[in-house]
């Protein structure tokens, strides 16, 4: 805990598509943070937060996220964009350099409705590719790719209901 006087501030390594994503915080007041990503600079104040809602205040704009966690990934779906991300850590760093390149099992952030499937069985995917639109608490998703590789298989179709952490999509 910061002493009177003292900045709390803070550098996380994130993995979002498949990319390392620096983010430094610095804590202004109690719920107030400045978030510095590359060279992006933004002012964030927390409104109102839950295990699984937040409202914030994001360079004076309110937003409304969804959050949710699973296998070790958090989740955050707002403006009716849908993100995955981990803390890279030392030991994650190890296991990434492991496992095997373009390879992924993409899972429901959240519980919804598949709306629309957007690729199918065998296509070739890029990172940060849409792969399927997820309809939760009436804000459409998307759910996109980590990595770039094959659709090895589709789980889901249009219309199906999903449960957190179910999986969507293997690629391979």
């Amino acid at each position: 805990m910061a002493s009177v006087g003292e900045t709390l501030a803070m550098n996380v390594a994130l993995e979002l598509d498949g990319e390392v994503v620096s983010v430094e915080l610095t804590a202004e007041s109690p719920g107030s943070w400045r978030a510095r990503v590359g060279e992006r600079e933004l002012n964030v104040r927390v409104l109102h937060l839950t295990p699984v809602y937040a409202v914030l205040c994001i360079d004076g704009r309110t937003v409304r996220a969804q959050l949710a966690s699973a296998r070790g990934e958090q989740h955050v779906a707002m403006g009716g964009e849908s993100y995955a991300f981990r803390t890279v850590t030392a030991r994650s760093r190890s296991r990434a350099a492991a496992a095997h390149p373009g390879e992924a099992r993409v899972t429901s952030p959240m519980p919804g409705k598949v709306i629309r499937v957007l690729v199918e069985d065998g296509q070739d995917v890029t990172a940060g590719q849409g792969l399927l639109i997820l309809e939760a608490m009436k804000m459409e998703n998307e759910i996109r790719a980590p990595v770039a590789g094959k659709v090895k298989r589709v789980h889901v179709q249009a219309a199906q209901m999903v449960m957190p952490a179910e999986l969507l999509v293997e690629i391979g």
